[in-house]
């Protein structure tokens, strides 16, 4: 993932080492906010690149909103821990925006809670964040 932004030359490999030496002190905080925490690459860039990485389609949370009767399958407190809106639902599909694609937990966590098999894209923290408050209520 980082590989694709020091390519792109959105990060150079300094920061990309920099951001690896930090999460491996706090593995629990993902590369991609790291990257955005510190300002070396705007949040839109970290997710896009992140979709590219896992092979997976980005969406704008303002061009794409999520289907209140989706929204509703997963509870407020799930979508804030996993930092995650479903969109919508197809069978027994359920599309969800993730900030982080790859927390196989989170998927787990929600296909057992839906009873439904997660296709996830990726959307940024922000834009998924407002749109929990906006359907949730603030925090």
């Amino acid at each position: 993932f980082g590989e694709i932004l020091v390519d792109a030359k959105v990060l150079t490999q300094e920061q990309l080492d920099a951001a690896q030496d930090e999460q491996r002190k706090t593995p629990q905080q993902p590369i991609a906010a790291i990257i955005a925490r510190k300002g070396w690459a705007s949040e839109d860039v970290v997710a896009q690149a992140q979709a590219q990485e896992a092979g997976l389609e980005f969406v704008r949370l303002m061009e794409h909103p999520p289907d209140p009767e989706a929204v509703a399958l997963l509870s407020d407190r799930l979508a804030r821990i996993h930092t995650c809106i479903p969109l919508r639902t197809e069978g027994s599909r359920l599309m969800l925006a993730m900030a982080n694609p790859l927390d196989l937990v989170a998927i787990e966590d929600i296909e057992r809670t839906t009873n439904l098999t997660v296709d996830p894209v990726v959307a940024t923290p922000s834009e998924i964040t407002q749109a929990i408050a906006h359907f949730h209520g603030a925090e």
